[in-house]
């Protein structure tokens, strides 16, 4: 997708804030080409920076929708202070930085885990906590990229199935996924009854990546981001 494909999420921090765009000037996923979509932030205090796609039946979709990426938590000032994330359902229009979706994110720690959560990407960020689904069983230094892919698919009766894979980038480039089961995160249903999550499944909505800073000279990149949707 072009950069016209994409829209600025609302509520987020000023673009002088989280500086964010693409650069050749970092290294990219096995199978990546030759610019990254990044992002650096220039102040202490926390906010949160995204994009969302803007493209008919995407803006807001109906049923359910795929998004994949690869994502890296880089090297910055300090080894905590950022999550880099995939996030679908989104509901208000455009989406909020600060209104609940399903967020796929590399956790805010040294090193990270791979953390699934019903929440506002300006929430928690940790493998604990509210609105945390699930949580992977495997580790990861800074500076590791990670190819993960959430499918967000609504079920006839109302019920939201979340499915979680990753792609072994050490034996297949991003742009041949061979797609498994992330260690540690199974199936999760957001049912209609309200009981597993206690709110109501996201239906439809939009879909993006985001960026989340609590430190000065935090980094995050992104390559190879996807979306499909359910039809």
């Amino acid at each position: 997708m072009a950069e016209a494909d994409w829209g600025s999420m609302a509520d987020a921090v000023a673009g002088s804030s989280i500086l964010s765009g693409v650069s050749a000037g970092f290294i990219e996923p096995a199978g990546g080409g030759s610019f990254v979509f990044g992002f650096n932030s220039l102040v202490s205090t926390a906010g949160v920076a995204g994009r969302y796609v803007d493209l008919a039946n995407f803006n807001p979709y109906v049923k359910g929708v795929s998004i994949r990426g690869a994502l890296r938590r880089g090297p910055s000032a300090a080894v905590t202070g950022s999550a880099p994330m995939l996030w679908a359902g989104i509901q208000s229009n455009p989406p909020s930085v600060n209104d609940p979706g399903y967020l796929l994110l590399l956790s805010d720690a040294n090193p990270h885990v791979v953390v699934l959560r019903k929440g506002d990407p300006s929430g928690p960020v940790s493998a604990t906590g509210t609105g945390v689904l699930a949580v992977g069983s495997t580790s990861y230094e800074p500076n590791t990229w990670l190819h993960l892919r959430m499918d967000v698919i609504t079920n006839p009766n109302g019920d939201v199935v979340i499915n979680c894979f990753q792609n072994d980038l050490a034996s297949n480039n991003v742009t041949s996924p061979v797609w498994a089961a992330i260690p540690g995160i199974s199936q999760v249903i957001d049912d209609a009854l309200q009981v597993l999550t206690g709110s109501a499944p996201l239906v439809g909505g939009f879909v993006g990546f985001a960026f989340q800073s609590n430190g000065l000279n935090q980094r995050g990149y992104l390559d190879h981001v996807q979306a499909l949707r359910q039809v």
